[in-house]
């Protein structure tokens, strides 16, 4: 119901209509004493001025909009809201209505951005524009390692050596080894693994069996040519007692060459030598296979 402004009779007749008893008591407390009433008032604007606006705009190949605001405005009412409404008439093999389809969605999304300020304030709006971030977009990865054919893993035979690489996260771990078990147990003996990069020099640990005198250490022979020193024993775990190694260039050409690795120890019980035998044949070309899949 509009009421014009300074109807009073109209206005005496509304609000005899809707308004409520404006007294009222908690039942709850309805018989205890000094149960004062409840006034409930509320104000009503008058005079309370309303305006409305529209546009509605018909495009060619059957596609419009159209846009309406409403406001209402008193002493303490303050009201605004924004609609808006599109129309697009199809037609088969036309190029244009699917043009004019995308320019109308631009025209929609920009009547609702203008309902969205309406209603909620445009001061709240900038706010909000103002404060907002965009995120950065993610930093691209780096290139991630690649083994052939796009295996997570591999495996290969060189006479009596293996090589095995595999992918780990954004790191690529290959390595070149040898293991020697016994045939009535199946236990291990020994076991060396070795890495290179360039396949001029390798370094790695070797692990022997438990029960040796770890303070006298190791010393290793290539064919006839022992090599200058001795090597410590690091640590003993499950596997055995670790020994680190390291080849150099000058080392390698003779491993390369040579037929077998000979490592000297001494058992702790006896104080005994104990000699143990690594084959070489396939060393060379599973040291070069090994620097060739970490380099690319």
């Amino acid at each position: 119901m509009d009421i014009a402004p300074g109807d009073t009779a109209a206005f005496a007749s509304w609000k005899s209509r809707w308004s409520c008893p404006n007294k009222g008591r908690f039942a709850a407390a309805e018989n205890l004493p000094g149960n004062p009433a409840l006034h409930l008032t509320e104000a009503i604007d008058s005079p309370l001025y309303r305006v409305g606006a529209g546009l509605e705009l018909n495009g060619v190949n059957g596609v419009g909009m159209s846009v309406r605001y409403n406001g209402a405005f008193g002493e303490t009412v303050k009201q605004n809201a924004a609609s808006a409404s599109r129309k697009v008439s199809f037609q088969a093999g036309s190029r244009r209505s699917r043009a004019g389809e995308v320019l109308m969605r631009k025209y929609v999304f920009f009547a609702a951005m203008l309902g969205a300020a309406c209603t909620a304030g445009l001061p709240a709006v900038a706010a909000q524009t103002k404060g907002d971030k965009v995120a950065a977009a993610p930093a691209p990865a780096a290139d991630a390692p690649q083994l052939p054919g796009g295996a997570s893993a591999l495996s290969e035979t060189h006479g009596d050596w293996t090589v095995n690489c595999q992918i780990s996260g954004t790191n690529k771990v290959c390595s070149l080894s040898h293991q020697q078990f016994n045939k009535q147990s199946n236990q291990r003996l020994l076991a060396i693994e070795l890495s290179s990069k360039t396949g001029d020099d390798a370094t790695g640990t070797l692990a022997l069996p438990f029960g040796l005198a770890l303070a006298k250490g190791v010393t290793l022979t290539i064919d006839d040519q022992k090599l200058d020193g001795s090597l410590a024993f690091n640590t003993c775990q499950v596997v055995g007692c670790l020994v680190p190694v390291a080849f150099d260039a000058n080392v390698t050409p003779l491993l390369k060459n040579g037929t077998t690795l000979k490592i000297d120890a001494f058992a702790a019980d006896t104080g005994q030598a104990v000699s143990f035998s690594i084959p070489l044949n396939g060393f060379g070309g599973a040291l070069a296979r090994t620097a060739e899949l970490l380099s690319n």
